[in-house]
């Protein structure tokens, strides 16, 4: 048996371009309580039962800033989780989710239903229950003599359903995927393949949805010392259907050679992991229009270890022939350095400098810190401090050049 608490504070606002995905400009303003308890295992199966609240606003009014509109609403969502064993190495998880949401403007409080009744006992009321609720299945099972592994998937989310701790459930989605990998010659020679399709419903009862398709197959050929060579192709393609008139909207295809190499320097171990890629996107803007953008990448992530401490150094560009005239898909490059090192044997602690460009957007340069580790032994802390300045700005910028997270773990019981 196990309990875990969270409680946390975010703030942010969805994209306006997320909305026919997200259903919702709400942010994540506020704050999030949640408890999960596992309700015991056997050898067969292990079951948790979890329980969270949320409060959301959509808070500055950057999309409404003459309405007044200062809502806030108050989100429970209770998940009972089951994980089945099958077979030898077979696994299904199953997860049931339900949620239910009150709304707080101008001292009155409505609920979804335009009802009084609190979260709490239309948590356990039948009224509405498939509107609200959240189904996910998964299998996955390995035959490691035949070097075969695979796995499904399958989800269906309501309409009515919110969970922001969630990002893999929007309301009104239904999704199904699957990927195999097979390995030949001692696992030196790696096939992968996956696929997945989503709908997310944006019209209520009316047929307008849209379709996503993602498929990703690689080969690797595995060399001694973890170095591999391999080849990877990701399609995907996004369609927008209204009234049954089904319309291509996003066209993005990738083709990457990817490596890992391996180098004994002296006493130190060298190891550089390189992408070289082809991309080209294709995006709708009417029914007979379309802007295209296509791009060559280069990446190249490197370290070196110094006894028990690490020096790194990353590199990514991106060369664009860009003619959809937005900004983020202009060329761009990205470097940062830094040295990894341990502090009284317990703590992990990494420094570094950052410099970031984005051709006639901005050029910034900063510094990168973390710290992470056991106090004690009961206590686990994590801190992150990612601070640049602006060196050069020609158009603005949607977010903080500084970003700080905090992460702290108490283990009751060990």
């Amino acid at each position: 048996k196990s309990f875990t608490f969270i409680a946390g504070r975010q703030s942010g606002i969805n994209s306006i371009n997320d909305y026919g995905f997200q259903n919702t400009l709400f942010s994540n303003n506020g704050q999030a309580i949640a408890a999960r308890i596992g309700l015991g295992s056997t050898k067969l199966s292990t079951s948790h039962i979890s329980v969270s609240s949320f409060n959301q606003s959509i808070g500055n009014g950057t999309f409404f800033p003459s309405t007044g509109m200062n809502a806030m609403r108050k989100i429970m969502v209770t998940t009972i989780s089951n994980e089945l064993t099958v077979g030898q190495k077979g696994v299904v998880s199953i997860d049931l989710s339900r949620s239910v949401t009150s709304y707080n403007q101008v001292g009155e409080t409505r609920d979804s239903l335009l009802k009084r009744d609190n979260n709490l006992s239309k948590m356990f009321s039948s009224e509405n229950l498939m509107s609200n609720t959240a189904l996910s299945m998964k299998f996955a099972n390995e035959n490691t003599e035949k070097g075969i592994s695979y796995q499904f998937n399958f989800g269906k989310v309501a309409n009515g359903y919110v969970n922001p701790g969630s990002s893999f459930l929007s309301g009104g989605s239904t999704e199904l995927g699957g990927l195999v990998r097979k390995s030949f010659y001692k696992s030196k020679l790696q096939f992968f393949l996956r696929g997945n399709v989503r709908e997310y419903n944006f019209g209520g009862q009316r047929d307008s949805r849209w379709q996503n398709l993602y498929v990703v197959a690689d080969a690797k050929w595995r060399f001694r010392k973890g170095q591999h060579l391999g080849i990877r192709y990701q399609p995907n393609r996004m369609f927008r259907v209204e009234e049954g008139v089904k319309a291509n909207v996003t066209t993005v295809d990738r083709l990457s050679i990817e490596s890992n190499l391996y180098r004994k320097i002296g006493p130190s171990n060298y190891r550089n992991y390189l992408t070289l890629a082809y991309q080209k996107n294709v995006y709708a803007i009417s029914s007979s229009q379309s802007m295209a953008s296509t791009s060559l990448q280069l990446n190249s992530f490197q370290n070196i270890a110094v006894g028990k401490n690490m020096l790194f150094a990353n590199l990514s560009y991106t060369h664009s022939d860009n003619q959809t005239q937005y900004l983020f898909f202009n060329s761009s490059l990205s470097l940062d350095g830094g040295y990894s090192f341990l502090i009284l044997k317990k703590i992990m602690s990494s420094s570094g400098l950052v410099y970031s460009a984005m051709n006639n957007w901005y050029q910034q340069l900063g510094i990168r810190q973390s710290l992470s580790g056991q106090l004690g032994q009961k206590f686990y802390l994590s801190l992150y401090l990612d601070a640049r300045k602006n060196i050069k700005l020609i158009g603005e910028l949607w977010e903080s050049p500084v970003r700080a997270d905090i992460s702290i773990k108490y283990i009751l019981k060990s």
